[in-house]
């Protein structure tokens, strides 16, 4: 059995190699090997000299197809001004693998898929790998995804190069060098599908955020060439400084200062809902002060196994937090109540009596429990 699976292995990769050879002659005719009519052209990205040779099928960029012995070419490259060929090259935007000379690994269809072709509005998810992240015209669903990396407060848990950067996630610092759109699409998704022990939450995302949030994700590649790694670092470090001096000044106590905690992400506060974790409008009925800055500074300490992680924040913007969750107790009917009604009470507030308590606190409401008659 051993040997004819060894024997059947051998055989597909011969077959897939003399395929690979059959396609690669006739992109490449001539008697005299390959080399003499391969259109080398190299380029200078950040500092790197890389060499490819995609023109050889590709004049100008035209689209090809290759027809048995013949190609077809299609219409001409559509212009990327104020960018040049000359400068770019063609991998930097459409990656592939500009030095193969298969056809199949060259359009990187193999492995992967992390280096596989990119076109139409994906090739946004190559912008950020040569522009500083900030808004660019011609990159705008990539920047949306930048966007929303930031306020669902995915770098609370990952770690992405010019934001805060967690440590409970996987580090994506170089995410697109490994992963392809699609994988990086069904991870956000499904975390579960390829792990089934994630922690992440199945966040309320709409496909086309989805796809946005890849775009982004996609430009967090090993080699950024816009900086080197120096000066990224500094000014990560420049912006993270920049951001807690605005955090301090604009978010007060109040539901901005909830927002600007990423607490939104996932918490429902009010008529704002993440839909992930516990709502928080009557966290000062069930919470006295201590445990719920206690709960900030360590999750886990006072909850073993939960999934919220430690969000860094100034002692300025954990006081304002711990003010807005406190501040609502003057606000509710509820005050006062007994204890033991209240918190029997509570629990059916994340679902839609809690809503409606919020929405219509001076009219009568019918909790399924019966203790509560009149609000």
């Amino acid at each position: 059995m051993l040997l004819a699976a060894t024997f059947l292995t051998l055989s597909l990769a011969l077959i897939i190699a003399y395929k690979g050879w059959k396609e690669d002659r006739v992109l490449h005719p001539g008697g005299h090997g390959h080399t003499s009519i391969i259109a080398d052209i190299t380029v200078n990205l950040g500092g790197i000299p890389y060499q490819e040779h995609c023109l050889t099928c590709h004049p100008q960029g035209k689209a090809v197809k290759a027809v048995g012995k013949d190609l077809l070419f299609g219409k001409d490259h559509p212009s990327i001004s104020p960018h040049s060929m000359d400068d770019l090259g063609c991998t930097a935007c459409h990656l592939g693998e500009g030095m193969a000379r298969d056809l199949v690994i060259s359009h990187g269809f193999k492995a992967d898929g992390a280096r596989r072709v990119l076109s139409g509005e994906d090739l946004q998810a190559s912008c950020y790998r040569c522009h500083e992240l900030k808004v660019l015209k011609g990159a705008e669903k990539a920047w949306d995804g930048f966007r929303l990396f930031s306020l669902n407060a995915c770098d609370s848990c990952h770690n992405v190069e010019g934001l805060r950067g967690g440590r409970y996630g996987s580090d994506l610092r170089e995410v697109g060098s490994f992963l392809s759109l699609p994988q990086i699409q069904r991870a956000i998704a499904e975390p579960k599908a390829d792990l089934e022990n994630s922690i992440m939450p199945k966040f309320s995302l709409s496909p086309a955020q989805i796809k946005h949030l890849s775009y982004f994700l996609k430009s967090r590649t090993r080699e950024l060439f816009h900086e080197t790694p120096m000066m990224r670092r500094a000014k990560m470090d420049s912006q993270i400084r920049a951001q807690r001096e605005k955090l301090e000044k604009s978010f007060r106590p109040g539901k901005e200062a909830l927002r600007g905690g990423k607490c939104l992400a996932c918490h429902k506060y009010q008529e704002d809902d993440g839909f992930i974790a516990p709502d928080l409008t009557y966290m000062a009925y069930m919470r006295e002060e201590g445990y719920i800055r206690d709960f900030l500074k360590a999750p886990r300490k006072r909850i073993p196994g939960a999934i919220m992680p430690w969000i860094r924040m100034t002692r300025q913007e954990e006081e304002n937090i711990v003010r807005t969750l406190l501040g609502k107790a003057d606000e509710s009917p509820l005050r006062g109540m007994d204890p033991k009604h209240l918190y029997e009470i509570l629990p059916e507030m994340s679902c839609s009596p809690g809503r409606w308590f919020w929405q219509h606190p001076a009219e009568p409401c019918q909790l399924s429990s019966g203790i509560l008659e009149e609000c």
